[in-house]
């Protein structure tokens, strides 16, 4: 017995060992690859899983027309597919583009103003103006939006604001209608630091909120280049800036007012004035001597009027079209677009010649800039480089057979897309909406308007 027990000792001593053996083997083997643990701890810096950031392209919105014929259509400007049309009136002004303002698209023809839900054309509330001379082109511009409201230039009351949820009037301006033209206003208004400054015969100052007239101004002194220019009225953009009102007159004057009260800065007479622009300085074409003779370019100093510099540009009269690009001025040299058109570029400093080019039949109606690219629509459409003055590309695609009307023309994600029409024995025919590769003028597509 005694040996016995002995024995089961022995053996219990020998699976102990064996037991020792195999912990202290295991502790030595190398262990399992360490695993992110989970943080839960105050003091401890969670473990991030790893991202990888991606972008998502933003879609470019569709492209909104009004055709002659009263229809709103909303074309994709990638493919030129017709998203959705909508007739809205008898006859509406298609040389403006409605315009699109958060989810609503605004639009407005000879007796009313338009909302319509940008995703499919439904129409959300419609404001009547009233009829107005002849019915034509009551809306002159493109609407100018406000935190609450929606401004138009219209022609029976010179500017009409709407509230945007209802279209309900909230005031109303009478901006003069007494242009010889019948259009009423004119030229595109601003609004900053909650003023609106808008105007025909009389520029107008009024506080965008309720509709007060904060001041309006009105020149009867003739033109003293001029004996046969016309009275005074707005004519073209309204520019604000270095605490001034700046735009040209039907008069053939230059007009700087100061922003807070309307008084007259200065102003500069010529016998014919084209001008644009461009912060510290204003480039214009101007005649002197003879009328109409309109083949000198310069620039007024924008603070005080003063004559910078001046230069003769050939023997023709200039055209109607000044755009700046990157410090240079361009002016459109000859009227006959048909016959063909020169461009001239000359430095903003002092003048001097940068450099001149031939377009020919490309007319510089509402030329628009994609970086140092100018692309222009007429018989011929055009793309520029104004950098160098080299002309990149023609295209004749807007050309039907007739003589080319363009309405409007934008650049759109490197395309030149433009509302055009041509005239023939037959009278204007219903516009189409052409799509040009900005690099190389070649059709993206073309498509009839409904």
């Amino acid at each position: 017995m005694k040996s016995r027990n002995l024995a089961i000792v022995a053996m219990s001593l020998v699976l102990a060992a064996g037991i020792i053996s195999l912990v202290l083997l295991a502790l030595a083997l190398p262990g399992p690859a360490a695993q992110p643990t989970t943080n839960t701890g105050a003091n401890k810096t969670p473990t991030a899983p790893a991202h990888h950031a991606t972008t998502t392209p933003v879609p470019t919105p569709p492209l909104y027309v009004f055709a002659w014929h009263g229809v709103v259509s909303a074309v994709d400007v990638r493919t030129g597919k017709v998203l959705w049309h909508r007739q809205v009136s008898a006859q509406a002004n298609e040389r403006d583009f409605p315009v699109q303002h958060g989810d609503v698209v605004y639009c407005g023809t000879s007796s009313a103003i338009y909302a319509m839900r940008a995703g499919n054309g439904a129409l959300l509330w419609q404001a009547p103006i009233g009829a107005w001379n002849n019915g034509f082109a009551t809306i002159n511009t493109s609407p100018i939006f406000g935190a609450q409201n929606v401004y138009f230039l219209t022609g029976p009351n010179g500017m009409v604001a709407l509230r945007m949820s209802d279209g309900q009037k909230q005031w109303a301006v009478d901006g003069g209608s007494q242009r010889n033209d019948g259009y009423g206003a004119a030229g595109a208004p601003v609004l900053q630091n909650g003023v609106v400054y808008f105007g025909a015969s009389t520029l107008y100052a009024v506080n965008a909120a309720d509709g007060t007239v904060l001041w309006k101004y009105h020149d009867t002194t003739p033109n003293p280049a001029d004996a046969n220019a016309e009275g005074f009225a707005v004519n073209g953009a309204i520019n604000v800036a270095n605490g001034m009102i700046y735009f040209t007159g039907e008069d053939r004057e230059y007009y700087a007012l100061h922003a807070a009260d309307g008084t007259l800065a200065w102003k500069y007479a010529t016998n014919s004035v084209v001008a644009a622009f461009d912060g510290n300085q204003i480039p214009i074409v101007f005649g002197q001597g003879t009328l109409y003779y309109t083949n000198i370019v310069g620039a007024l100093d924008a603070m005080t009027g003063k004559l910078k510099w001046s230069k003769t540009i050939g023997t023709q009269e200039l055209g109607q079209t000044i755009f700046v690009s990157n410090g240079t001025f361009i002016y459109q040299n000859g009227q006959d677009v048909r016959g063909g058109l020169d461009m001239v570029a000359v430095s903003d400093a002092d003048g001097h010649s940068l450099w001149s080019m031939s377009s020919p039949r490309c007319a510089l109606y509402q030329p628009v800039q994609d970086a140092n690219l100018v692309y222009m629509a007429g018989p011929l459409a055009c793309g520029i480089d104004t950098t160098s003055g080299h002309l990149l590309w023609t295209s004749n695609a807007l050309n039907d057979g007739g003589y080319v009307d363009v309405f409007a023309q934008r650049v759109i994600d490197g395309h030149l897309i433009a509302i055009h029409a041509f005239s023939s024995d037959g009278g204007e025919q219903n516009p189409k909406v052409t799509a040009l590769n900005g690099t190389d003028g070649s059709v993206a597509w073309n498509i009839a308007l409904p």
